[in-house]
């Protein structure tokens, strides 16, 4: 924030960054969840909240290829509005007992978050010894 907007965090003062409580137990308090490039959104979506992603403003006018998070799944996953009437739409729908919630697409979740096979771990330790031993092997051919 402060880079781009040369303000600093502590002077906004509808903004308050913290990490408790987890993002997840909002999530589960919230019967709506709305959000722009964070997979907060994905998780909102996989414990079955409905899920607004706005598109409004710059982020549609002059960011949206470059800056925006998730563009090959958001009409799948999420609510798109890109008006602001829209957007107030959404919000009512989203908030009323019963909205319905899109299904986050399998491919989306494995995009972001990997698979959940149970052989992550693995993955990740084997891709680990795998450098390692490059490293090592070119290390004893200098």
């Amino acid at each position: 924030v402060k880079r781009v907007t040369k303000v600093e965090l502590e002077d906004i003062g509808n903004l308050r960054v913290t990490d408790k409580p987890k993002a997840q137990d909002l999530i589960e308090q919230s019967s709506l969840v709305i959000g722009f490039n964070s997979t907060v959104l994905i998780e909102a979506g996989l414990l079955g909240r409905p899920v607004v992603m706005p598109l409004l403003g710059e982020a549609r006018d002059r960011y949206l290829h470059s800056n925006v998070y998730f563009l090959k799944y958001a009409e799948d996953a999420f609510i798109v509005p890109r008006t602001s009437e829209e957007f107030l739409r959404a919000i009512q729908k989203g908030t009323r007992s019963g909205s319905t919630t899109k299904e986050i697409p399998s491919e989306m979740v494995d995009d972001y978050f990997g698979f959940f096979d149970g052989g992550v771990s693995n993955r990740v330790v084997s891709e680990m010894i795998g450098e390692v031993r490059k490293a090592q092997r070119n290390y004893r051919a200098t």
